[in-house]
C-alpha cells in the first residue's frame, strides 16, 4: 500500500524537525563529551526525547575513559548492537552496561 504523497510544506517542516534533532544530538554528544554526564545519569534518563535517538555506541564513545574499542568490544561481549538505540535498553542491559563500564 502507497502512502499518501507528501506536500511541500509537509516535507519543509519534517525536515526541519529532523535537521533540529540532529541539531539537539549533537549538542547531547558534545556536552557527553565534556563529561557534563556520568553513564549513570545517562541510563537514568534513557527514555529523553533526545537521548533516546542515539545509539548507544556513540554515547559510550564519547567518554574520554571508554573510547572507540573499547566501547565497541564491551558491547559485542554483552551482546548488545551497535546499532542498538540508547533508549530501547531495557533495565537488564541497562544495569549491564553499568557494571562494564563503570567509571
Amino acid at each position: 500500500m502507497a502512502s499518501a504523497p507528501t506536500t511541500r510544506k509537509t516535507r519543509e517542516l519534517l525536515l526541519a524537525e529532523a535537521s533540529k534533532l540532529r541539531g539537539q544530538i549533537s549538542e547531547m554528544l558534545a556536552e557527553i563529551a565534556d563529561e557534563k554526564f556520568s553513564l549513570d545519569d545517562l541510563l537514568n534518563r534513557r527514555q529523553d526525547q533526545v537521548l533516546a535517538q542515539i545509539y548507544v555506541v556513540k554515547v559510550l564513545e564519547k567518554f574520554s575513559k571508554i573510547g572507540k574499542v573499547r566501547a565497541r568490544e564491551g558491547l559485542d561481549a554483552l551482546h548488545i548492537a551497535h546499532k542498538h538505540r540508547f533508549g530501547d535498553l531495557n533495565a537488564e542491559q541497562a544495569n549491564v552496561l553499568l557494571r562494564e563500564f563503570k567509571q
